[in-house]
């Protein structure tokens, strides 16, 4: 017999052409360092497991929030539904990202206050009559901006107010030009109106302050104040110029109003969790 008949599968003649060298295999997983950075990153800002996972919640119902306006913007019930939720998700991703030191600093607890006061002022409007939907909107946006100045204010002399008062004239032209718009707008209509522009430089001028001082806790949350100042005249023009906002495809203002305003949050609780950890 061939001695090949009686070797073990071992020592098989594998043919002619055949490499014995291991190749590569191309469609392989990643390899783990690749995403080690990202993964030290996300770490550093969400610490635990916790935070983590109401982030992640967050990310995804905000990205579907904003997809509602435009995909379906006649269907006002799934993004009305999802604005509900935003802001308890971010409360709950700031206060589990500051699991140190306890009890929480005075800044995180105020912060968190503050975006369930903004959750009030995102939900109460929804059920009350329609005629009074904004002025309730308003006061309660006007509490919340409220809570976030007296969460600040122990940052004031970090803030452009002390260091660079230059800027805060570019703060007082925004806060005059969305005033002086909606005066036009609004005066002509009568005591209504009156009321309502009132009510916006009161709002405006608690808002412009918040933003000041947000500047001295970090430079994310002072551009979180800039976005929030953004937000609310992209809001008060549907008040002071409907025909405009009328005008504009349907679902771009709401996406643009809540664009800005989830990322002015969430820049604001960024600043506010760098600031606890030692890094504003």
């Amino acid at each position: 017999m061939h001695d090949d008949v009686h070797a073990t599968p071992g020592h098989l003649n594998p043919g002619p052409g055949f490499d014995p060298e291991p190749v590569p295999d191309p469609g392989g997983a990643l390899p783990p360092s690749l995403f080690a950075p990202l993964r030290r990153r996300v770490d550093s800002w969400l610490p635990t497991r916790a935070a983590r996972r109401w982030a992640l919640v967050l990310v995804l119902l905000g990205v579907v929030h904003l997809s509602a306006h435009l995909v379906v913007p006649d269907g006002v019930g799934v993004a009305r539904v999802t604005q509900w939720l935003l802001m308890p998700l971010l409360a709950a991703t700031l206060w589990c990202a500051t699991p140190q030191p306890r009890p929480r600093p005075r800044l995180v607890q105020l912060a968190v206050v503050a975006l369930l006061c903004s959750w009030a002022g995102d939900t109460v409007p929804a059920f009350v009559p329609d005629i009074a939907s904004f002025p309730v909107l308003m006061a309660l946006f006007l509490v919340a901006q409220l809570v976030y100045v007296a969460a600040f204010l122990p940052y004031r002399a970090h803030s452009v107010l002390v260091r660079r008062r230059g800027v805060v004239v570019g703060y007082a032209v925004m806060y005059a030009v969305i005033v002086g718009t909606s005066a036009v707008a609004l005066l002509p209509q009568g005591g209504a109106g009156v009321l309502l522009v009132v009510g916006i430089a009161g709002y405006g001028a608690v808002l412009m302050t918040m933003a000041l001082l947000a500047t001295g806790v970090d430079r994310l949350a002072g551009l979180g104040g800039v976005l929030f100042l953004v937000s609310d005249a992209l809001l008060g023009l549907a008040q002071a110029l409907p025909d405009t906002i009328d005008a504009l495809p349907p679902g771009v203002h709401g996406f643009l109003v809540m664009l800005t305003y989830l990322a002015a949050q969430t820049l604001l609780a960024a600043g506010v969790r760098r600031r606890v950890r030692g890094h504003g």
